[in-house]
């Protein structure tokens, strides 16, 4: 059955199709938080606790003979560490999941951005 994965999700509908590369995507979201781009992003920041806010968001999926290319969106948030200096506690960023014909992902092309923009206003009272 494993050899044939990439028949069985060409065969199901489109929100079938989702639904099995959402389930997918969600047992290993975790590599996101290990992956070069957002690890860099994270330890330039002062919070701590970094996690997925929901789910990474499919944007688009391609196949190729023995794969699936599965454009995903995301973001991370972390909490502040009150006695530092505010460096963000959200994390957006891109990647790509590719799902091989085992039904195995690994994420390629990640990109994460930290966001500075919403530095709490407490201290503008």
């Amino acid at each position: 059955m494993a050899d044939n994965y990439m028949k069985f999700l060409k065969g199901l509908s489109k929100d079938e199709l989702e639904a099995e590369i959402e389930d997918k995507i969600s047992k290993c979201e975790q590599d996101l938080l290990d992956a070069e781009a957002v690890a860099s992003e994270i330890a330039r920041s002062n919070a701590t606790g970094w996690g997925l806010d929901t789910h990474a968001e499919i944007l688009d999926i391609k196949f190729s003979q023995d794969q699936a290319r599965v454009r995903v969106s995301f973001v991370l948030s972390g909490n502040q560490d009150d006695d530092k200096p505010f460096s963000g506690t959200e994390i957006n960023g891109e990647a790509t999941g590719v799902v091989d014909d085992s039904g195995q992902v690994r994420f390629v092309g990640v990109t994460a951005e930290r966001s500075l923009d919403d530095e709490p206003d407490d201290d503008e009272a």
